[in-house]
């Protein structure tokens, strides 16, 4: 009988025991609840630091996840009623961005396709820019790491090239100083060439589209004047038909009178150089002493025996070399 009493009795005592820590562990884990988010990469990498914290009974939780620079996480935020202890996993992924290039001119012509690209956050690329004859560029190749959404302008800068323009005579002289000029690739150009008194280029304008390095040669031909030589007695009647000469501009002449039997002239010789104009030149001839008393001759003669006479044409066929021009 006290065998069993006291097996009964320390029965009592365990349970009482038992009951206690029960009790006591009930009350220490009923004080409040936990909230555990742990910040993770698609790799389980730690992406940021873990997120604890307890939490009274009934009681909502609002966490907003971390900002992590090129990563999205898969939830924004974690939020609801504490009822139990929770954990949450937060995944963050590579943000995606774009990588747009534009090709354009100086004036902001696009002359090319856009290209655009969607790249994960920190991924590299490499893009050759296409060539076009007779510009520069300012990236060759568009490279870099992306780290947000990024637009690059490829500009075309037409290249400059010289236009040369010489101006020679038809010897090959230099007779104006040349033209130079830088002109952009493709750009038109219109030159009127210079004047120069006496000359006619062969091209008045030069002109036309640039695609390289221009060296023009203008040829100047020396325009021709007229020079025209007259010859009259001393009252004004012809004598011979008027010489007439095609002559170079500025080009010296020196002519010689023609010889009238029965006239001397006022100018032995013509000389000088033609410029500016077309010249006329009037030489007077004034009859001889001889001539004049043999006109007197046969003026008498005829009116002493009268027109029709064959002296008179006798006469007057003597005379007439040095009464009537050549």
């Amino acid at each position: 009988m006290k065998k069993f009493l006291k097996i009964s009795f320390f029965m009592f005592l365990f349970l009482v025991g038992f009951l206690t820590l029960r009790v006591a562990t009930y009350a220490f884990y009923t004080d409040g609840y936990y909230l555990n988010i742990f910040y993770q990469y698609e790799d389980k990498t730690t992406a940021a630091k873990q997120y604890h914290q307890e939490f009274t009974a009934v009681e909502d939780y609002y966490v907003v996840s971390p900002t992590i620079k090129g990563y999205k996480p898969d939830k924004e935020v974690i939020e609801g009623t504490f009822t139990q202890t929770v954990s949450y996993w937060v995944t963050y992924t590579k943000c995606q961005y774009t990588l747009t290039i534009n090709y354009v001119d100086d004036k902001n012509n696009q002359l090319f396709d856009t290209y655009t690209s969607t790249l994960d956050y920190l991924d590299e690329y490499s893009i050759t820019s296409p060539t076009k004859i007779g510009y520069n560029i300012n990236y060759e190749v568009v490279s870099g790491t992306i780290e947000e959404d990024t637009t690059i302008n490829v500009i075309y800068t037409p290249i400059e090239y010289n236009l040369t323009i010489n101006y020679k005579d038809t010897s090959g002289n230099v007779i104006h100083n040349p033209y130079n000029g830088t002109i952009k690739y493709n750009e038109e150009y219109s030159i009127t060439s210079p004047t120069i008194c006496g000359y006619a280029p062969d091209k008045e304008v030069v002109s036309g589209t640039m695609t390289g390095n221009k060296e023009v040669d203008v040829i100047y031909h020396a325009l021709y004047l007229t020079l025209t030589i007259c010859y009259i007695d001393s009252d004004g009647n012809q004598l011979l038909e008027p010489s007439v000469y095609q002559l170079k501009y500025f080009e010296s002449y020196e002519i010689v009178t023609p010889y009238i039997k029965g006239y001397h002239a006022d100018e032995k010789n013509i000389y000088g150089n033609i410029s500016q104009e077309d010249v006329d030149v009037i030489i007077v001839y004034h009859k001889n002493k001889t001539k004049i008393i043999a006109e007197r001759i046969i003026i008498a003669i005829t009116s002493f025996l009268g027109p029709d006479s064959i002296i008179v044409a006798v006469f007057y066929e003597i005379f007439r070399r040095w009464i009537f021009p050549r």
